[in-house]
């Protein structure tokens, strides 16, 4: 699975590195254009994101991307603690379930997951 890592402040590009360093076929994308330009620059080059921001931020950034679950990439997004790792889009399909439980692994977290087949 290939992953991009985004982050808006420093901490949170401290811990993006983090997290990159240790999921394989992660880098951090920066940001250069703003967090919506960004993601839909490489909305299709990646098969799951990571954002540590304000979920609100990365919904309406991801917004106008959407198109399906079976074809959209996972979106997990966090705090800039790592505290809660929240699986946001293509969960269960698109494997952001079990990525929001690797990253939560590295930044000692807790993995928010919503899907009814995955908490039943």
């Amino acid at each position: 699975m290939k992953i991009g890592v985004l982050a808006l402040t420093t901490s949170g590009r401290q811990l993006a590195e983090r997290i990159a360093t240790r999921l394989p076929d992660c880098r951090v994308i920066r940001i250069e254009q703003g967090i919506a330009a960004t993601l839909r620059e490489n909305w299709r080059e990646f098969d799951g994101f990571v954002t540590i921001m304000a979920a609100g931020i990365t919904i309406r950034a991801i917004a106008p991307l959407l198109q399906d679950k079976t074809s959209d990439p996972a979106v997990v997004g966090l705090d800039e603690k790592g505290t809660h790792v929240i699986s946001l889009l293509s969960g269960h399909l698109g494997g952001g379930n079990s990525l929001a439980h690797a990253v939560a692994a590295i930044t000692g977290g807790s993995a928010v997951i919503t899907t009814a087949s995955d908490t039943l």
